[in-house]
């Protein structure tokens, strides 16, 4: 057994771009990490075309909580930043001001704020961008939508967290980190099912 990539077929996230392969014209192909213990039990399971991430973990951690907020509220989820002068949004109204949100994300700087803005960045931002501009699905697209509030919601919440552990910045920061950019991970990799 050769560890490495191995093609397997899954389908992609509803709505998504399609890849014909040699396989099937049908269902694109995607890149699977075997287990070390030679099993074929897939991990990480991706369509293709899907981005190699959403984020740069170096410059996610550079936006300051004023920002996220301004995100937050730009795709539509007033509610998160302001509890007690706004309600959560019914799923009707998500979809009202979806094409407003996912331009937001696609067209505006949201992704600068998940890569860093400078140049080179631009290659893995229009890798991300040519992906979710694949997707025509209203439902797919409210998922993207959801995926970036909730990444907004988990940095401002770590944000928040640094400020109340100052003191302790230093001991607890790298493990703050990491558990966010586990979860922020864990966010986007849902939007490839």
């Amino acid at each position: 057994v050769v560890l490495g990539a191995v093609v397997q077929q899954a389908p992609p996230l509803a709505g998504a771009p399609a890849t014909a392969t040699a396989a099937s014209s049908k269902t694109p192909a995607t890149t699977t990490t075997m287990a070390a213990d030679g099993l074929d039990a897939p991990l990480n399971v991706k369509p293709e075309g899907f981005p190699l991430t959403f984020f740069d973990e170096a410059s996610i951690f550079k936006a300051d909580k004023n920002k996220l907020d301004g995100f937050i509220i730009l795709l539509g989820r007033s509610d998160i930043v302001n509890p007690h002068m706004a309600s959560p949004p019914t799923e009707a109204e998500e979809i009202a001001n979806l094409t407003l949100s996912f331009n937001a994300i696609t067209s505006g700087n949201v992704l600068d704020t998940c890569f860093g803005s400078g140049p080179q960045s631009r290659p893995r931002i229009r890798e991300v961008q040519g992906y979710l501009n694949g997707i025509m699905d209203e439902r797919a697209q409210l998922a993207v939508v959801r995926a970036y509030v909730s990444y907004f919601e988990r940095l401002r919440r770590h944000s928040q967290a640094m400020e109340e552990w100052w003191l302790f910045g230093l001991c607890v920061e790298s493990s703050m980190r990491a558990s966010c950019i586990r979860d922020i991970t864990a966010i986007f990799d849902g939007l490839a099912y």
